[in-house]
């Protein structure tokens, strides 16, 4: 959508979605240390320019970097073994098991900076030690 002024030129009308980029995520960007979870990666959302530097980032990293971690699959298992105990005490009391493990071990991964895969992997290892006492509860 265009407006014209007093002076005939055309302007364009300044889009509430496209924000303009930041010159520290510019810079970011550029020397290509933007990483998940900065801050600079939320202060250029909807710019187009953060969008399409994420997209070339992934199809380089996609094939080449594996984000498989025994740790993180460790900590999950281990924070759903302390969480099992609990769903199964609150199953058993209540009838009703609901278990909030995998929060936490988001918590964490967004804490200490892991990357989205690395988080998924330690939630997935959390959610299925939690369920484990859920034969204990219905059986």
């Amino acid at each position: 959508m265009s407006k014209t002024n007093d002076s005939a030129e055309k302007t364009v009308s300044q889009s509430a979605y496209r924000q303009p980029v930041t010159p520290e995520g510019l810079k970011a960007i550029e020397a290509g240390t933007l990483t998940w979870l900065d801050d600079e990666m939320y202060n250029n959302l909807n710019t187009g320019v953060l969008e399409q530097y994420l997209e070339e980032k992934n199809l380089k990293e996609s094939f080449e970097v594996s984000h498989w971690n025994t740790s993180k699959v460790l900590i999950g298992i281990g924070i759903g073994a302390v969480f099992s105990g609990v769903t199964a005490y609150i199953g058993l009391k209540l009838g009703l098991a609901i278990s909030a493990a995998w929060y936490i071990a988001y918590l964490l991964g967004m804490a200490l900076k892991w990357s989205p895969s690395e988080v998924n992997i330690a939630t997935s290892a959390t959610t299925g030690a939690t369920h484990a006492s859920t034969g204990f509860i219905f059986t």
